[in-house]
């Protein structure tokens, strides 16, 4: 039996344990009631919100969640049935085209194109453009569903097709006149929560991180915290004290307030509702999917099979050169960077402040 070019990265034990998944995943979905995850179905079933099923699209996600255990089955089937629960509660795709509240406009920005032209989803978070921490971080709930409408939009314009880096995204945090050794209660709430969720709920999705315009002090808490982190995370995260810096790991294609040649990080932003515009495009694709002669059809594309994950196991230490911009599980921080934490190995995070942040407040 052969198989499919999307699984021909993975060993044999991995495959097995992605077998046993799709074997339980029925199970899974009827114990939850719920069949999306970030905007695709899990299943045939046609009720329930997502676009239309795909197995490819389906194993992709799936093997998001058992790398993020291991490919522990017993770990991994927790953690998905309790990412579906909290879906089907929290209505993520609802934050991903609900208007939120105008204070959070300057604080999100997303783009989708890198160097040259190619797709590149970028999620910028950029905290030093909050003046009133209480009235951003106090209302949680507002705040927190802004900033899972963000990340949902961004998983949106993903392919979900293609293994490793084509279903996962950038995300660079600017702490541009943020002071991190003065954290209010609203804003260390509003840190803890948001890594909690994003931990849980959103295994795999992120291919680097990117801390910039972060101030020396934290840059030795970060290179502290990172001695105690797998190879495999330290790869993804890296840190600057002068956010022009960025370009180096990026390219030229960064708008020049990070050192490239790119325009306004506000031109570059994607349109407000690419969810919505996504849906649409499908719906438009499926009528004309209705017009082909018979015996025409259509399949998933399928990305690089040789592609490697970008978390996969590398024997990795902090060098004294700058990052390479296009290899990203070899992705190391320059001489005037350190790499930095994450609460979890397997986890991703999205908080307001870095965890290191608050290592540094207590």
């Amino acid at each position: 039996m052969s198989i499919p070019a999307h699984l021909q990265i993975l060993q044999p034990s991995e495959l097995e344990a992605l077998k046993k998944l799709q074997d339980e995943l029925p199970k899974i979905l009827e114990k939850t009631d719920y069949n999306e995850m970030y905007g695709h179905k899990l299943s045939e079933a046609e009720d329930g919100p997502g676009k239309a099923y795909s197995e490819v699209k389906r194993d992709i996600i799936l093997l998001k969640f058992l790398k993020a255990r291991d490919y522990d089955i017993a770990q991994t089937k927790d953690m998905l049935t309790d990412a579906l629960k909290w879906r089907k509660e929290f209505d993520p795709l609802d934050c991903a085209s609900a208007k939120h509240d105008s204070k959070f406009d300057k604080l999100g920005v997303i783009t989708d194109k890198g160097a040259g032209g190619e797709p590149q989803v970028t999620n910028w978070n950029l905290y030093g453009a909050v003046s009133n921490r209480k009235e951003i971080f106090g209302d949680l709930k507002g705040f927190l569903r802004w900033r899972v409408g963000i990340m949902e939009r961004s998983l949106a314009l993903l392919d979900f097709t293609k293994p490793g880096a084509g279903s996962m995204l950038l995300q660079i945090h600017d702490y541009k006149n943020v002071s991190f050794l003065r954290l209010d209660a609203e804003t260390k709430a509003a840190s803890k929560e948001t890594i909690r969720v994003f931990q849980s709920y959103y295994p795999e999705t992120l291919e680097r991180k990117f801390f910039v315009n972060v101030p020396t002090l934290m840059q030795f808490v970060f290179g502290f915290v990172n001695k105690f982190l797998s190879r495999e995370t330290v790869a993804k995260f890296v840190v600057y004290s002068n956010g022009k810096d960025l370009h180096k790991s990026l390219g030229s294609w960064v708008p020049a307030e990070y050192g490239g040649k790119g325009g306004p990080l506000l031109e570059m932003a994607i349109s407000d509702h690419p969810v919505q515009e996504a849906e649409t495009k499908e719906t438009k694709e499926k009528e004309k999917e209705t017009e082909k002669p018979v015996g025409t059809s259509e399949t998933d594309t399928v990305g690089d099979a040789a592609e490697p994950a970008p978390t996969e196991p590398a024997a990795e230490t902090v060098p004294t050169t700058e990052p390479a911009p296009t290899e990203p599980a070899a992705e190391t921080a320059p001489t005037e960077s350190s790499t930095a934490p994450s609460a979890e190995p397997a986890a991703e995070t999205a908080e307001p402040v870095s965890e290191g942040a608050k290592v540094a407040a207590q």
